[in-house]
């Protein structure tokens, strides 16, 4: 009931998609200043949708639904605009924004900072920055929108793993995965496993794909390695902050939003492939088991001297012995099919989420449900995702503050085998006159036994889709909850002190599936692998924080800390091979097992510090400091020291250049930094003894 509902919705989306008025609005964005043309200004409709850059001259062309009657303009260190859609071509000039270089950022464990004063990179997107329409992934929501962070989808399946990488690798092992600290929160984000060396299997998702992009407010990204290394071992590759909604505006009742969108998706281009010359390795003769399509032309295949009709009283036919193991009639006429565009679908994704808020002068509070659903263009594959988060902050007193935040995800994803269990390549391969959709891909009565224009060594891909599966199924839980302490100190309005406890959970069960029915090229007797993972990890942090402010040229802020991080791991895999009979592909039904199961425990122990001291808002230092010891590594090898300093020098403060219109923003920074991973060393005491007969 729930598929035909979702197909009655698609048709309905599709329909209204297609009857949807669209036009065409250009335009011309300068800097106010003095009228020139700002290159890779961003132009997207109000409300959401694809955008484009502008170029080299400052000029766009969008196309946009009839209905969108306003577009926000933006431009890096400028004001951005809502202006209203004309029909003539509009010139949209930006300002400079002085507000955004003195606005607040966060840094490392939640600490905010004035942008100017920051000698390392940072880069924040705010909520209405994040591409949410049609997409079901952080990190495609984050695509485009970040500078020195490459961000590679490994396809555009649902639920597709993608590597993120800020400022280039810095890992030969492929670790250049960035830390994710949700609300505070350091959580797992890297799959749980390999893809088989990417040549067997199927893609494996990143643990990023049970965060819903509609939950998150900001997201600052932490580029430098000054920037990350307070964060220590777990932060060589950069540090993405996410936080989540929360309530915003003071009032009696609560706000309630509902939304949902839906999109459909087609293969935007399909690669030229020739549609001239038949199956067969050679011109001069038709063969219809070839894995190779240089024979004859295809309007010549009734003059095939072993294959060809005109000669065995079936004029302007040929015979293809595939159609007769199918149960059709070997006798066809030449035609051409379109097999790429007959095997994918019009994707569909579906995203719905509901969120109750509220702030008062003492708490504030959100609540939120979210599904997302997802069909992909190649059959059999897609994903479901449930979710919810709540989080609550509540000033106690003037001294105490608390709060938790927690986010719930239970994911479902069926996804493609790729490479050397790839379908896409027999898709992509098939000869234009084999009709690889119209043709049985199983001998009447036999659904073990394939039919394919090629040996079966690799899978047809309707078979595929009908028998194996490639299943995920992950429920995961993450939180914290924390209380803020802020004593009262007698010693002026320009000094205080404050205490941060903070604990949290990460804590999630993924299980795999990978099922082989018997017929399978990769495994002809049939074979099921059960495998996953169970993970928990306590994350324990403590902060005390000082700043002081001394006349009207010296401010200063401390910090110190300690964070504990425990991961507490259980793998297991259950496999069966060589099936009974066909039709019943699970572990029961195998007659040969093999079991494996281990947990392992990793510890890591950090002491951290942060002095900053700025002098004019003009001059800016900060020294940082940490030490992580691991349970990893031999026990006189465990301790790591990563140190930082930063210097910011914001040279348009000087008396000389304050209020140049021309020059409006100048800074120079220098900073250095070391960070590192450790390595995972685990001593062998596993030992088989021998025996003797005793005599």
């Amino acid at each position: 009931m729930k598929k035909l509902f979702l197909m009655l919705v698609a048709v309905i989306t599709m329909v209204n998609a297609s009857a949807q008025d669209m036009r065409t609005i250009q335009g011309t964005v300068v800097y106010a200043g003095d009228n020139e043309p700002l290159v890779g200004a961003t132009v997207i409709p109000a409300g959401g949708g694809s955008g484009v850059a502008t170029d080299l001259d400052g000029k766009f062309i969008l196309r946009i639904p009839a209905s969108v009657t306003k577009i926000n303009v933006s431009y890096v260190g400028m004001v951005t605009r809502q202006v209203d859609v004309s029909s003539s071509p509009m010139t949209i000039a930006l300002q400079n924004s002085d507000n955004q270089l003195n606005e607040v950022v966060v840094t490392a464990f939640g600490v905010k900072k004035e942008r100017k004063g920051l000698g390392y990179a940072v880069q924040d997107l705010n909520a209405e920055d994040l591409n949410t329409d049609g997409t079901t992934s952080l990190a495609s929501a984050m695509q485009g929108k970040l500078t020195g962070v490459d961000i590679r989808p490994s396809s555009g399946a649902p639920g597709a793993s993608s590597q993120i990488i800020i400022r280039g690798a810095r890992s030969f092992d492929g670790n250049n995965q960035p830390l994710y600290v949700v609300d505070g929160m350091p959580i797992e984000s890297t799959p749980d496993y390999g893809t088989g060396n990417s040549v067997t299997g199927a893609n494996i998702a990143d643990r990023s794909i049970d965060i819903n992009p509609e939950d998150i407010e900001s997201i600052n990204v932490l580029k430098g390695q000054a920037a990350s290394a307070l964060y220590g071992i777990r932060a060589s590759n950069g540090v993405i902050v996410i936080t989540t909604k929360r309530g915003r505006l003071n009032s009696s009742r609560p706000t309630i939003t509902v939304s949902t969108n839906l999109s459909a998706e087609v293969v935007s281009r399909k690669f030229e492939r020739q549609s001239v010359y038949a199956q067969g390795n050679y011109l001069e003769a038709y063969n219809p088991g070839s894995s190779m399509t240089w024979g004859p032309k295809i309007t010549d295949l009734p003059n095939d001297p072993v294959y060809g009709g005109n000669s065995q009283g079936h004029s302007g036919m040929y015979r293809n012995p595939k159609r007769e193991q199918a149960g059709l009639d070997g006798w066809t006429t030449p035609e051409i099919y379109d097999n790429v565009g007959d095997f994918f679908n019009t994707g569909f994704t579906e995203n719905t989420n509901f969120s109750i808020s509220q702030r008062t002068d003492r708490a504030s509070y959100s609540f939120g449900l979210n599904n997302s659903y997802q069909d992909g263009i190649i059959p059999s594959t897609g994903m479901t995702r449930w979710s919810a988060r709540g989080l609550v902050d509540w000033i106690i007193s003037n001294e105490w503050k608390t709060g938790f935040s927690g986010n719930y995800a239970s994911t479902k994803i069926t996804s493609a085998p790729g490479a050397n269990d790839g379908i896409m390549n027999v898709v992509y391969s098939a000869p234009s006159e084999y009709n690889l959709a119209g043709i049985p891909f199983h001998a009447p009565g036999q659904p073990s036994s394939q039919i394919s224009f090629r040996s079966t060594n690799f899978n047809n891909p309707y078979w595929w889709a009908e028998n194996n599966q490639y299943l995920q199924h992950t429920n995961r839980f993450f939180g914290n909850a924390y209380v803020e302490y802020h004593p009262t100190i007698n010693w002026g309005e320009n000094y205080e002190l404050w205490f941060r406890e903070q604990a949290g959970i990460d804590s999630y069960t993924s299980n795999y599936s990978d099922v082989m029915e018997v017929g399978s090229a990769s495994n002809a007797n049939g074979s099921i692998d059960n495998y996953g993972v169970s993970r928990n990890v306590f994350n324990n942090l403590f902060t005390a924080n000082f700043t002081a402010r001394w006349g009207e040229d010296w401010d200063f802020d401390a910090m110190l800390g300690n964070e504990i991080n425990q991961n507490d791991s259980r793998y297991w895999s259950y496999s069966g091979t060589n099936f009974n009979f066909y039709g019943m592909p699970v572990i029961g039904n195998a007659t040969s097992f093999q079991s494996s199961e281990y947990n392992f425990k990793t510890r890591t122990v950090g002491f951290f510090g942060s002095l900053s001291l700025a002098w004019k808002q003009m001059l800016f230092l900060t020294v940082t400091g940490r030490n992580d010891y691991v349970s990893t590594m031999p026990r006189n090898n465990r301790s790591f020291f990563y140190p930082s300093v930063s210097l910011g020098w914001v040279f348009t403060e000087l008396d000389a250049l304050k209020g140049n219109d021309l020059f409006t923003f100048g800074k120079l920074r220098l900073s250095y930094a070391q960070v590192g991973q450790a390595g995972s060393y685990y001593e062998n005491f596993y030992y088989t003894p021998s025996y003797s007969s005793g005599m």
